[in-house]
């Protein structure tokens, strides 16, 4: 086969078949056509969620959890917050933004940067639950796939951690004191 000339460049590849020059007849040429399956591409991953949760008796447990997005086509990351909890403020690389309610759920604007490639978004969420007699933290659920997760709580010195379960995943928990009233727990992703 030679490249094809010039005036037939533009036609659909199916029809590229009759500008093949055969050189002696019965010509014959093998044909293998392929069907691929759809397969869902992967537009945005959270590469690394930072979080930090600070019980306190009377004002409540805040949590604040910092999602770093490699986003190549996404334009909001859907959050639903635990149950029980309020959404106190959402930021997106350092500005304010106002992320749609839906319930529980929170649509955040994350569209991408530039059209020259994948960029990180930062994502920073803030939620506060009320009731603080009982500690019982839990994480947003997220639409996007996360690699790494690093979460640190803070409790006061008379607290103390009685059960801890974090799903299928298995982290690595150590306490540290912090100075004053409070020590501090933190969890960490362990590898699979």
């Amino acid at each position: 086969t030679t490249p094809l000339p010039d005036k037939f460049r533009g036609y659909r590849s199916a029809d590229s078949l009759f500008v093949y020059k055969y050189l002696a007849l019965p010509a014959k040429l093998p044909v293998k056509i392929l069907r691929y399956e759809n397969e869902e591409v992967l537009t945005a991953v959270i590469e690394r969620q930072v979080a930090t949760t600070v019980f306190a008796r009377e004002e409540g447990q805040l949590t604040v959890v910092d999602y770093f997005i490699r986003n190549e086509h996404t334009e909001f990351l859907t959050l639903e917050l635990p149950p029980g909890t309020g959404p106190e403020r959402v930021f997106v690389d350092g500005k304010r933004v106002s992320a749609s309610e839906e319930g529980t759920k929170l649509r955040v604007p994350i569209k991408p940067k530039a059209a020259s490639g994948p960029t990180v978004v930062r994502v920073q969420v803030a939620f506060r639950k009320p009731d603080a007699h009982r500690f019982s933290a839990a994480l947003p659920k997220v639409d996007l796939p996360a690699l790494q997760l690093a979460w640190r709580w803070l409790v006061s010195h008379d607290t103390v951690l009685v059960h801890f379960a974090s799903g299928v995943r298995t982290l690595r928990a150590r306490a540290r004191a912090t100075g004053g009233d409070h020590h501090a727990i933190y969890a960490q992703q362990v590898p699979d």
